[in-house]
């Protein structure tokens, strides 16, 4: 929680104990969506099927820098970055979507 919502807050949270609501855990950014129980099935199969859409390794990389990464000291930690961004820009995804893009076939908000 101390990584997640900073040393004060979370602090401020375990030492209190008090129950936190969904709405509160949105605004804290200890959960990043709110919905409601009867949406919520619906709204997990359609964040999942947006991330599908998305290049595989784009977004296995994105993970390890974010998991990996703030474990690391912050040199480390963008060296890692930077080669993770460097592998994603000589793969077939980045090279399909840049053709595509240059063709007209796809805009930037659809990248």
């Amino acid at each position: 929680m101390t990584r997640l919502l900073g040393v004060a807050k979370a602090t401020e949270l375990m030492m209190l104990g008090e129950v936190v609501y969904a709405e509160t855990a949105e605004q804290i950014g200890l959960v990043h969506r709110v919905v409601e129980p009867e949406r919520l099935m619906a709204e997990a199969l359609t964040l999942a099927e947006e991330l599908a859409k998305r290049p595989p390794l784009s977004i296995a990389l994105i993970k390890q820098c974010i998991l990996k990464g703030s474990e690391m000291p912050l040199e480390e930690a963008l060296h890692f970055e930077q080669d993770a961004f460097w592998q994603t820009m000589r793969s077939e995804d980045a090279a399909r979507l840049m053709r595509e893009y240059t063709q007209g076939e796809r805009t930037l908000s659809e990248m």
